[in-house]
């Protein structure tokens, strides 16, 4: 890029300095009526030391308002980089709704050019057999589709990660940040290289 534009047309952005970190910590908390005893905070500040992206800070804030007042230091744990933290989320999440469900539903999203609509991942999840197989274990229903609120109870713990845009005029569901992608393309290696 720096050969075809002038000098000029470049700004460097400088690192996100700790200071700053800690601003914008104390701000969301505020902003969400939460607070972080100092030591989890502190967790959150020397993690960001060893990864100075705005991203990973809102990762690690994400994942700090799981925690409790009383959860143990111990316990109050980020992982090192953005990739390992996206990771550990789409862990909690297969634990939480299954493994099949989420690295299927979160791997059209991926495969997809530009975004999948609801609705049309809706119908890709109920022609998925796989998937099918794996939510109807124990009853089979009369009609054998993906049972929307399986969808938006996923959606719901991910949400801040996904975006409604618009595509070709139709709102779509896609990843809000390419970083998303590159770890679901690692993540979800079944859906999302194909």
């Amino acid at each position: 890029v720096k050969t075809m534009f002038p000098e000029k047309c470049f700004v460097e952005v400088p690192q996100m300095a700790t200071s700053e970190a800690d601003l914008i910590l104390s701000s969301w908390l505020k902003a969400t009526n939460r607070a972080l005893q100092q030591p989890q905070k502190d967790v959150i500040l020397s993690a960001f030391q060893n990864c100075q992206l705005p991203l990973y800070l809102k990762l690690a804030f994400d994942e700090a308002c799981r925690w409790k007042s009383y959860t143990p230091i111990s316990e109050t744990r980020v992982e090192s980089t953005v990739k390992e933290i996206i990771s550990a989320l789409f862990d909690r999440l297969e634990r939480l709704h299954g493994k099949i469900l989420v690295s299927h539903a979160l791997g059209y999203i991926t495969a997809s050019k530009n975004g999948v609509t609801e609705p049309e991942l809706e119908d890709l999840l109920s022609l998925d057999d796989t998937v099918l197989n794996d939510v109807y274990q124990f009853w089979t229903p009369p009609i054998r589709r993906m049972l929307p609120t399986l969808w938006f109870r996923i959606h719901a713990d991910i949400g801040d990660y996904l975006i409604h845009r618009g595509s070709n005029g139709v709102p779509v569901v896609y990843w809000y940040h390419r970083q998303f992608i590159e770890v679901s393309f690692d993540y979800f290696p079944d859906k999302g290289n194909n």
